[in-house]
């Protein structure tokens, strides 16, 4: 029996918010039993006593520190972190203090260290209706689900958030499931390494000097004329009419 794809949960919460988050994440990634997973926290880098002070949530001690060299492991990441991540695939989950408090824009601006890892962003998109209500105050996005803290922190996820984090993690197994099932190989090792060799071609024979034969091969493969003429969107009929002088011009020479 193949082995099932596994997706790690990495994330980092000062307040608990975002670790209530995941756990409605992970139930949701485990809902058709189609993907592992694992759940990690990163290190923490503020001191006891930042922490008191900040009157931070109390550090969940049997969720493991994620390791650098653990990403590599997963075939899907919800949270993506450097490490060798080409061909990986992630999805992200978030909270801001306010409705208006930037979720979008907070998603948009992780974009850029996925792309520059290779990273396949799997957005949740409109797929699921719970993120369209408009009844209830609720975090979350087309980019992945999410909550709002309030100003002071007081405000956990709501039922409509968690429904919808269960959703985005079921939705995202899929995904990874679906990929990891038609790719069994990473996708950065598909291709062999190759050298493409330079085999000789019948129209290399053809005569350069020869204005018809050259007009000729220009009209029958994709030369870079043809090439700028499609690409600046010319009519059909205008190009039909070049050739019709080009294999006329062939005929009387």
């Amino acid at each position: 029996m193949p082995r099932k794809p596994l997706v790690y949960v990495i994330y980092y919460s000062t307040f608990g918010h975002l670790a209530a988050l995941g756990d409605s994440l992970v139930e949701g990634l485990k809902a058709n039993d189609q993907v592992e997973v694992k759940v990690f926290q990163v290190p923490e880098i503020l001191t006891e006593e930042e922490l008191r002070q900040l009157q931070a949530a109390p550090k969940r001690s049997y969720i493991p520190v994620i390791k650098p060299e653990q990403l590599e492991e997963p075939d899907g990441i919800m949270m993506g972190l450097p490490g060798a991540l080409a061909g990986k695939m992630a999805g992200i989950f978030l909270s801001t203090a306010s409705q208006n408090g930037g979720q979008e824009t907070t998603a948009l601006t992780f974009l850029p260290v996925l792309v520059h890892h290779g990273i396949m962003f799997v957005p949740l998109g409109p797929a699921i209706e719970e993120l369209k209500d408009i009844d209830v105050i609720h975090g979350g996005s087309y980019y992945g689900c999410g909550t709002i803290t309030a100003g002071d922190g007081s405000r956990m996820p709501s039922e409509l958030e968690n429904v919808i984090a269960r959703k985005h993690g079921a939705y995202f197994a899929s995904v990874v499931y679906k990929h990891f099932r038609n790719t069994p190989k990473p996708i950065v090792n598909i291709l062999p390494n190759a050298s493409v060799k330079n085999e000789e071609k019948p129209e290399d024979h053809i005569d350069d000097n020869n204005n018809t034969s050259q007009a000729l091969r220009e009209s029958m493969s994709p030369s870079p004329r043809l090439m700028r003429l499609k690409s600046a969107k010319q009519s059909t009929a205008t190009l039909i009419m070049k050739l019709k002088r080009i294999f006329n011009a062939s005929k009387t020479r």
